[in-house]
């Protein structure tokens, strides 16, 4: 059944596709479409893209106010528009990083190589700049996934699974 009196609905947590927007869209037609990205580590909101009723590709948006996204290669340098890369989070928004976990943070929470006196989070996810200043997400570079909101590490499942007796390899 159609929605009228909803004015915004704002997708966030989880990655959106073109068939939930579309779903969105024909359950609220009249509304107005937002996508919000952003991890744990800076804010469910790091990056906005408004209007997304009128977007031809799924877009995470641009920064928020005080936050920066750099896009980088392995060597730490900037990707051009169009190329894969790293998405990395500079800014006020930063946590300082995981409690009780020092080797996690030192990994995670780097130094900004464009601005050395501040410090930017590695999210492991990849994206690229589009022509028109919007970020599109691309997905994971590692083997992390989510399960209802909790972050997993395949790799690390994998490797329990390969110390039971009689198991030769494992894959998830």
């Amino acid at each position: 059944e159609e929605v009228k009196t909803l004015r915004v609905v704002t997708l966030a947590g989880e990655a959106a596709d073109r068939e939930l927007i579309d779903l969105s869209l024909a359950i609220c037609p009249h509304t107005e479409l937002a996508n919000e990205y952003g991890p744990t580590e800076n804010s469910v909101a790091t990056t906005v893209m408004r209007h997304m009723e009128k977007q031809a590709y799924v877009s995470i948006g641009q920064p928020i106010d005080g936050t920066q996204v750099l896009i980088l290669n392995s060597n730490h340098q900037l990707q051009p528009i169009g190329v894969a890369g790293e998405l990395c989070i500079a800014g006020t928004g930063l946590a300082r990083g995981y409690v009780n976990l020092p080797e996690l943070t030192d990994r995670a929470f780097t130094q900004n190589p464009f601005k050395p006196e501040t410090r930017m989070y590695r999210t492991g996810d990849a994206a690229r700049w589009m022509a028109d200043g919007t970020l599109e997400y691309l997905g994971r570079i590692d083997d992390q996934v989510k399960i209802r909101g909790y972050r997993v590490e395949t790799k690390e499942i994998e490797s329990v699974i390969r110390c039971i007796n009689g198991v030769k390899d494992a894959a998830v």
